[in-house]
Parts: structure tokens; C-alpha cells; sequence
């Protein structure tokens, strides 16, 4: 759960790495407006609730930054696994989601739409990632600690832009007039967190 909050923050810094751009199996819920303005409702208590048992979940979660949104069993791993399941089930109740699965469905499918979405019309800045990565690999004059810092920085972009990619029409047509809200949401994500990779603010 802690590791969602991360991603979220994750994400806020990829989009401004790209100069301002920026499956699930089966999906059970819509992504209607009124269950994305829920799920935007959601966010600041859930948030709250994951600080609250950071110490609790954070034994837990995954090393990999993009862990939580390749499935829904991953996103909840850590509910699971520190016996906070259902305390974090009651608080997505009360905005109305039946299940925790349901909000991780909903959270993977609108935070994927959202950034393939962003990603429209991006792909020049995209190409222009892949020749920095090349361009890395073959540098030996960037000191090493600080070369494998800005490998998985890159790497790590790339990867994001493959993983939402594969984003349904559907999802991203459905998010598409909630983007400024999404957008404000990723953005004050990013601005409460510390710079992954040592980058600068």
C-alpha cells in the first residue's frame, strides 16, 4: 500500500523526466466518472491510512517501483501480508468500492490510462530516452555509482512507458475527461515526495 503511495510518486517524477509528457485480466468495473471521482475522493484518506501503518506494511513491499501495477495480487500484497487487509477494506468502503481488489482494479486501470494518455503524441521524447539509455551504456567517462543510478533512471522510464501502453481504449477514453483532476492528484504526489535516484528538485 506504501508501495502504491511510492508509485504515485515514482510517476509525478517520470513525467517531469520527460519534459512534461507523460493487463489487467478482467474488468469488472467501469470506469465511469462517478467511479473515478471516488477514487480521486479516496485518495487522501487512503493515504493518511498507509502513513499512518507505514512500519506495519513497509517489511512488506515490493523493491520493484512498478510492482503494484502489473496486477491487483501485487498492489495488495502487502495488506495481505501485514494482516491490514481488511482495515484498509473498510476505508476504501467508505468510498464505496465493495473490495480491495475493486480499488486495485480501478487504481492499475486509471493510473495506466492516465499516463498512456499523457504519453499521446510523445513519441519523439520517447525516442529521444532510448538514445540516451544507448548513449549511457557506452559512456565510461560517468563514474560508475553515479552511471548506475541514471540506468535504472532511464530504464525505469522505458519500462513505465511499456507497462501503460498496454492500457484498453476503453479505460483511456473514460479517463480522458478526468485527466487536470488525475494530473493535480500525480503532481502533489510528486511534490510531497524526495527525488528518486538522488535527482535533483
Amino acid at each position: 500500500m506504501t508501495g502504491y503511495r511510492k508509485t504515485l510518486q515514482w510517476i509525478g517524477w517520470l513525467l517531469c523526466s520527460l519534459g512534461g509528457m507523460l493487463v489487467f485480466q478482467a474488468q469488472a468495473v467501469e470506469l465511469t466518472s462517478d467511479v473515478l471521482d471516488r477514487w480521486l475522493q479516496s485518495q487522501p484518506a487512503l493515504q493518511a491510512w498507509a502513513m499512518e501503518h507505514q512500519d506495519q506494511l513497509a517489511p512488506y513491499e515490493s523493491a520493484d517501483e512498478l510492482s503494484d501495477l502489473k496486477s491487483t495480487d501485487n498492489m495488495l500484497r502487502s495488506l495481505r501480508e501485514s494482516g491490514l487487509y481488511e482495515d484498509a477494506a473498510a476505508v476504501m468502503g467508505d468510498y464505496g468500492f465493495s473490495s480491495p481488489e475493486e480499488w486495485a482494479d480501478v487504481t492499475i486501470r486509471t493510473i495506466k490510462a492516465y499516463l498512456a494518455n499523457e504519453l499521446e503524441g510523445r513519441d519523439a521524447d520517447i525516442e529521444m530516452l532510448k538514445a540516451q539509455l544507448a548513449a549511457l551504456e557506452e559512456d565510461d567517462q560517468v563514474p560508475q555509482p553515479q552511471k548506475d543510478a541514471m540506468l535504472q533512471a532511464l530504464r525505469g522510464n522505458l519500462a513505465m512507458v511499456e507497462l501503460v501502453r498496454s492500457a484498453p481504449e476503453n479505460d483511456r477514453m473514460a479517463v480522458k475527461p478526468h485527466m487536470e483532476k488525475i494530473r493535480n492528484h500525480m503532481a502533489a504526489q510528486a511534490q510531497q515526495a524526495p527525488q528518486p535516484y538522488g535527482e535533483p528538485q
